[in-house]
């Protein structure tokens, strides 16, 4: 953070004079090109500027400056929100608001306030263990630079690019039956615990938690519209629905000889569930 406007017009103020140097560039006459495209004629003044100062040019904009602002605001550091906006908005389809919205949810998963998710922040979020090999996987999935920590450019790269296009009505609806095997229109604690202890190693405590976070109404039953709003908020979890579904498939298709074998971990299930993406 730089000083603020009082303490900048206080020492103005404190001097008999303020000496500025301005610099006026020849003109800059666009080209055809530049005319039929206005991004392109303000990209080529940026560098023509740049070059006469000496100074290096980046995609940073006024959205970044508001991203920032609002990083700020929420305690995290300032370069939390520098994600590049005109570079991120059209690649994910999200405008500057609805960033400024994630960002919120961000600083709320972030418990440390240093602008990065570390696996145990990442893990406490969707109420699983740090030693959950499937959370490993969709946290490497969301770490595209492989530094074992999430930014917020990440997160929203992950969240619209891999998560939520899993998330879809029907996946969601697909869940929902897969934990409704008698169609009564919710989901009961045993019906959700039951089949997942059978093949993933979590335990009850988490479990529990997950079953809270998705019974909003607190009557002891998950409705469809409390579980649908529970994946549209945490898609992430369709990752693991659907990776649970393929884990249940194979499990029920083989015959063990002891339970503990139906137990595997994301790493051995089919790579187009949860595939290893790089962005």
């Amino acid at each position: 953070m730089g000083p603020s406007t009082r303490e900048v017009l206080f020492v103005m103020m404190s001097r008999l004079i303020n000496r500025a140097e301005v610099e006026v560039l020849p003109t800059y006459h666009p080209t055809q090109a530049e005319k039929a495209d206005p991004f392109l004629f303000s990209r080529n003044v940026r560098d023509y500027m740049g070059k006469a100062a000496k100074v290096p040019v980046t995609d940073h904009s006024y959205e970044d400056c508001r991203l920032m602002q609002t990083a700020h605001s929420l305690g995290l550091p300032m370069d939390a929100g520098l994600v590049e906006y005109y570079k991120l908005s059209p690649m994910i389809g999200m405008n500057c608001d609805c960033m400024i919205d994630y960002m919120k949810k961000f600083a709320e998963i972030d418990s440390s306030k240093d602008g990065k998710l570390d696996l145990e922040e990442f893990c406490d979020y969707l109420h699983l263990p740090i030693s959950s090999e499937e959370v490993k996987t969709i946290f490497r999935i969301y770490d595209i630079d492989g530094d074992n920590l999430i930014t917020f450019r990440e997160y929203l790269l992950g969240f619209t690019l891999i998560s939520r296009p899993f998330n879809t009505e029907e996946n969601i609806e697909t869940a929902f039956a897969m934990f409704d095997p008698d169609n009564t229109g919710h989901i009961e604690y045993d019906n959700f615990s039951t089949p997942i202890q059978s093949v993933l190693p979590i335990e009850e405590k988490h479990i529990k938690l997950i079953y809270k976070n998705m019974n909003a109404e607190g009557n002891g039953k998950v409705t469809k519209d409390s579980f649908r709003t529970f994946c549209l908020n945490k898609p992430e979890y369709a990752l693991l629905f659907i990776h649970f579904r393929h884990l249940k498939e194979r499990s029920s298709s083989m015959t063990f000889s002891r339970p503990e074998l139906r137990r595997t971990s994301v790493t051995e299930a089919d790579t187009e569930i949860m595939p290893d993406v790089q962005i």
